[in-house]
């Protein structure tokens, strides 16, 4: 609990000294003076081997698991996953709430007020999960079946969501916190070296020490636990934000969950959109159903990883430029990552179409699975180009503290995609597929719409 007890007395300014210090907040300021489209092209890299390292790190296990144990014991990864999902959400929460309100702090080069934000976020996240783990393990096994765990399955999703949860103290979704400070590198390697963990530890435990699928939950934890250390590392030592004297507050604390709730929305619905998609599959596809979308959420991830990664690489361009009064750099920001985003879709809708058996080859030799897999990629992939708006409006009034608008963003496209999904059930499962794309369709034109009232309204403020 080392962050929890560093919430509880002042921390050091910085460590690295006066010109140390100088240097994180020049990195800090470049967000609102740097030209938009290379700040973010400079920003892109980085956070986009953030993301995929974090897709490969969550998928590492069912890699591992369905070649080392088999394509039951993936299966039970694939129950777990949701629940998995709803753990990082709240973590991500947090620390995406305290990113949008450190942004414009440093903005405005208030770099005291972005230290009580992010010592308030700690306190809070770190009392918190705690209770989290205990109330998993309490109804590990009612959650479980409520998930879609068979009689088959449910052996091997126990033992791996008990060992994940017991490790969730060391979830930490404060890599938003950094980027926010302008260090996407530093962001960068709180993944890279976690996942180098992961898969070091996946083959150890798995393949030489026999553990079967606990194996690949002590590989999870053990790795995130390096993450853990490493958010220490960085506020400790090489943080811009002004620590001495920062006492956690209620307040602001509140404010971190208003405006961290659209990420919790947003991932959390993720998992009840699994939760749907496997309960509508169980009963009409079976395990061969369950586990080929299993596969196919893990492939997704990677697909998601660069939409997100745009994402993040605006957001603190937004909230700093807006916290500086700069709103038409903002606008430029928001038009820059749709404009970015839609010229990657096309090209991950062709590698979806052209390579979705290679690609789900790499998971199981099974050609059941693989068959119904590439059935179901190749149905959802023209979701992928009406991702872009629907993502980047989301950050955008999350970055400048617009938490209802973020909230509606957020949970629109979910929502969509569910009653979709309940709607189109009782036609077939091929009618589920079509049923994300049209989704995804209503969502960007609602998304686009609502920006634009918005910008509309400021700008008649602003005459």
């Amino acid at each position: 609990m080392v962050l929890l007890w560093l919430t509880r007395r002042p921390l050091p300014l910085c460590a690295v000294g006066k010109g140390g210090r100088q240097k994180a907040q020049d990195k800090a300021q470049a967000l609102t003076t740097a030209p938009v489209t290379g700040r973010l092209l400079r920003h892109l890299p980085y956070t986009l081997a953030s993301l995929l390292f974090s897709a490969f790190y969550n998928v590492a296990d069912t890699l591992f698991v369905s070649h080392g144990v088999g394509d039951l014991a993936a299966a039970g990864i694939s129950v777990v996953f949701p629940l998995t999902v709803l753990q990082g959400a709240i973590a991500q929460m947090v620390g995406a709430g305290a990113g949008a309100l450190v942004s414009p702090c440093l903005g405005q080069k208030d770099y005291r007020a972005a230290g009580r934000v992010t010592k308030s976020a700690m306190a809070f996240f770190y009392t918190t999960a705690l209770g989290i783990t205990c109330i998993c393990l309490l109804f590990r096994t009612p959650l479980l079946r409520l998930f879609g765990a068979t009689a088959e399955i449910l052996p091997y999703a126990r033992t791996y969501f008990t060992i994940l949860a017991a490790g969730n103290v060391f979830s930490t979704g404060f890599s938003s916190i950094i980027r926010a400070e302008g260090r996407m590198d530093y962001s960068l390697w709180i993944w890279l070296l976690p996942t180098g963990v992961n898969l070091l530890l996946d083959w150890l435990l798995i393949y030489r020490l026999h553990l079967g699928i606990a194996g690949a939950a002590w590989a999870t934890v053990i790795a995130q636990a390096a993450s853990f250390c490493m958010s220490v590392l960085f506020f400790t030592r090489f943080s811009c934000q002004q620590f001495r004297g920062v006492r956690a507050d209620r307040a602001t604390v509140g404010r971190i969950l208003t405006l961290g709730l659209p990420t919790l929305v947003q991932m959390g619905s993720l998992s009840v959109v699994l939760v749907v998609m496997n309960g509508l599959l169980a009963p009409r596809a079976g395990t061969v159903g369950v586990a080929a979308f299993g596969y196919v959420s893990r492939l997704a991830e990677f697909a998601l990883a660069p939409f997100s990664a745009l994402c993040l690489a605006a957001a603190p361009i937004i909230g700093s430029s807006y916290g500086a009064g700069l709103h038409s750099r903002v606008r430029q920001t928001v038009v820059r990552t749709v404009q970015l985003g839609l010229v990657y879709a096309v090209v991950a809708v062709a590698v979806c179409y052209t390579l979705s058996g290679a690609l789900l080859g790499i998971f199981t030799r099974d050609p059941a699975i693989v068959q119904f897999g590439v059935y179901c990629l190749r149905r959802l992939a023209p979701a992928l180009l009406f991702l872009p708006p629907v993502l980047t409006v989301s950050a955008y009034f999350q970055s400048v503290n617009r938490a209802k608008s973020a909230l509606v963003t957020a949970g629109a496209l979910p929502l969509c995609l569910c009653v979709g999904a309940c709607l189109a059930a009782p036609l077939g499962t091929g009618a589920v597929w079509w049923a994300v794309p049209i989704a995804a369709v209503v969502c960007a034109g609602f998304c686009g719409a609502l920006y634009i009232r918005q910008a509309g309204k400021r700008k008649r403020r602003a005459l």
